[in-house]
Order: C-alpha cells, then structure tokens, then sequence
C-alpha cells in the first residue's frame, strides 16, 4: 500500500480516503479495521483516513442529510485542496484560474452503488467550489437537485 499512495500523491497530490466499508454489523468489519491499519501504518501527513459507514448512516437520516453530515466532515480539507479551474476568454487561450492540491477517494468493498452515490455528492461541492472560483454566483444550491441549479452572472 506504501508503494500504491506514493504514486498517487505523486500524480494527484493529498488524498482524503473516505471508506465506506461496514464498520459494524458484517463481514466487512474486519476490513475496515485492516483497512485504516494500513493508511495509519503510512504515517503520511498527506494522505488522511475518515470511515464514513454509509449504510449505518442512512438508517438514521435521509440520504441527503447524510451526505450533508458527510460533507461537514470533509468540506475543510475539500476546500484546502482546492479545485483545478480554468476558462477562455476568446475560445482558444486557455487562462489558469486555480489548481487543485489534491483528490478524495472513496472505496467500499463491493457496491460501487455507495461509491458513486458519494463521489457524485463530492462532484456537485467541487463544481459549486469551481464556479465560485470563476466568479460565477448563485443563490442557494439544492445539492439534492442538480438541475435546479440557478446560475446569475
């Protein structure tokens, strides 16, 4: 695992893992903990661990209010890292705007209904951090609705 983080940060700087893997209640237990071992035993300061177990958190919650209470708990680090953005102003010159210092993951053990459901929440933030980047404003944003975006210039 040492060699795999090291290439990564490499090529997408920091990571934030994010495990959705089960932490209680099923076979995926023992995982989770074997998983987290590995990214402490890395004792790198650029990679950070959150196990965010997914299914025990939506029996609680809607499903958007546990993305939100997924989102308090990794919008700083998000917002440190940042996002890559840039734009054109005639259609051809690229103009940098903002570069990105590095990437969440998430992984599960076998339901990539779980990882997608989480990376598009992850999208929706970045492409809001993104427009913001590029002075773009709008008044609030349902992340529980993409297409009710309302976008001002």
């Amino acid at each position: 695992s040492r060699k795999h983080f090291e290439n990564q940060l490499k090529i997408y700087g920091k990571q934030l893992v994010i495990s959705l893997i089960r932490t209680t209640g099923s076979h995926e237990g023992p995982m989770a903990s074997m998983f987290q071992e590995q990214i402490t035993r890395l004792n790198n300061s650029n990679v950070q661990y959150l196990s965010f177990d997914l299914n025990r958190e939506l029996g609680y919650f809607s499903a958007m209010n546990k993305l939100d209470l997924l989102w308090s708990k990794v919008s700083d680090t998000m917002e440190q890292y940042g996002v890559f953005c840039g734009q054109t102003k005639d259609g051809i010159h690229f103009e940098h705007v903002k570069n990105q210092q590095g990437v969440a993951r998430t992984n599960c053990r076998d339901n990539l209904d779980r990882t997608n459901f989480v990376q598009t929440h992850l999208f929706v933030q970045a492409f809001i951090m993104q427009l913001a980047a590029l002075g773009i404003n709008f008044n609030e944003f349902p992340t529980g609705n993409f297409f009710k975006l309302s976008i001002k210039r």
